[in-house]
């Protein structure tokens, strides 16, 4: 399987070098590669180095939180609802002008899964979305426990579920996965909340992830666990 990715490598070299967007984050997913020491595989169709360039962009979610410890409210309100703002005018512009929209998922479909290529609003978005509302309903540290939240815990969930997931608990979700859920936002929560409060957002947060909402997990999980904390505390 590796040879296969590395000859699907090659035979995109060109298109991969002559965009630095596709460089890299070819780079990176690279370098992802190569600490986990995990094998490229194909996911329902599609290629693990598709699944690490879109993890990889899902970490870049971790700089806002890290902002938000140095900025006040206010100020990352206006920030952040600017680049929700600009999200959501794209996604208009893509629906109501398909030329536009062509464009996008050409550019953008390898980090896009397969309902984002359908039209669906994309993860990115729903992630400006759901940081906006963490920030603006919840106390800083935890709309910043949140955030973490929505990018590691998601993440442990999926990395862990897709490589070790044996146990399926519902639909695709697997026991090792929401562990590692439950594992990662318990982890977070535990160095600021207090540990009862703490335990039960990782819980909460991890059911929620767990459960199949007809709505994005980014806008579910931090807030829905968020709420809970804060009335909690």
């Amino acid at each position: 399987m590796q040879q296969k990715c590395v000859i699907f490598l090659l035979k995109n070299r060109k298109t991969i070098t002559e965009k630095p967007f596709f460089l890299i984050f070819s780079s990176v997913s690279l370098i992802i590669i190569i600490i986990q020491d995990r094998q490229l595989c194909c996911i329902e169709g599609e290629l693990m180095i598709g699944e690490l360039l879109r993890k990889s962009i899902h970490l870049s979610g971790l700089t806002l939180p890290v902002i938000y410890i140095f900025l006040d409210k206010s100020t990352m309100l206006v920030l952040i609802g600017i680049l929700a703002g600009l999200a959501l005018a794209v996604e208009l512009v893509k629906w109501l002008f398909p030329p536009f929209g062509d464009f996008f998922f050409r550019i953008f479909k390898p980090l896009l899964r397969r309902h984002e290529r359908k039209g669906a609003i994309t993860g990115a978005t729903y992630y400006l979305i759901s940081a906006f509302l963490c920030i603006f309903f919840f106390a800083k540290t935890l709309a910043i426990v949140c955030i973490f939240f929505m990018i590691l815990g998601d993440m442990a969930a999926a990395l862990v579920g897709k490589q070790w997931g044996k146990t399926k608990l519902l639909g695709r979700k697997s026991l090792e996965g929401s562990a590692a859920c439950f594992i990662v936002c318990a982890a977070i929560a535990l160095v600021k909340l207090n540990p009862v409060i703490a335990i039960i957002g990782a819980l909460v947060a991890t059911i929620v992830e767990l459960m199949p909402f007809p709505i994005d997990d980014n806008l579910t999980v931090p807030l829905i666990s968020g709420a809970v904390m804060h009335f909690l505390m």
